[in-house]
């Protein structure tokens, strides 16, 4: 779906699909829009249920790729807005994006408690001025299990660590986070 203010290559609401062996690419045409998103995953109501989709590829050597284009604001890989998808031997990569309160994520989540990713890469594009992110979540992040992810940047300095994991960690750049998570408890 697409618009003057936004662009998303796949837009999943209130549906649990199978998205498998699929390649996303930025829109053709080139143009700048403010929000770039390879696939959007949202439910529309907390009375519709939490959204399930899984995202794969066929194995380790061939896999989905989802890329989000170049934006003004943002340039999100996967974004997912209180859903829980699994996702599984998908590269995914975020595109370039300006300004000091630009991001660049790979996977970004708001309340995507319960949202697995396995066997998979995620890298964030450039943000002239904002920030990078591999995967990052605000909100509810409970039950968030990552595994075998590299995480990196287009660019690279240094490399770290900030979490316990099983992920592969590759060269990322001075700006680039590899996990964000903003978490509070459900009561």
């Amino acid at each position: 779906s697409s618009s003057a203010t936004g662009s998303a290559g796949i837009t999943i609401i209130d549906a649990s699909p199978l998205i498998f062996d699929v390649d996303v690419a930025p829109p053709a045409n080139g143009g700048m829009v403010t929000t770039s998103a390879g696939i959007a995953i949202s439910r529309s109501s907390p009375l519709a249920a939490r959204p399930n989709p899984r995202i794969a590829g066929q194995n380790t050597t061939t896999r989905t790729t989802i890329v989000a284009g170049a934006a003004t604001t943002n340039s999100l890989g996967i974004i997912v807005s209180d859903a829980n998808p699994e996702i599984e031997f998908v590269n995914v990569r975020a595109g370039t994006v300006a300004g000091a309160l630009s991001v660049s994520s790979a996977i970004q989540g708001n309340s995507a408690a319960g949202m697995t990713i396995r066997t998979s890469s995620a890298y964030a594009g450039v943000s002239q001025g904002g920030l990078c992110v591999g995967i990052g979540n605000t909100g509810d992040a409970s039950g968030i299990t990552i595994s075998e992810v590299a995480l990196c940047s287009t660019v690279g300095l240094a490399s770290r660590s900030a979490i316990r994991s099983t992920s592969r960690w590759c060269t990322v750049a001075s700006s680039m986070i590899a996990f964000v998570f903003s978490r509070y408890a459900a009561r």
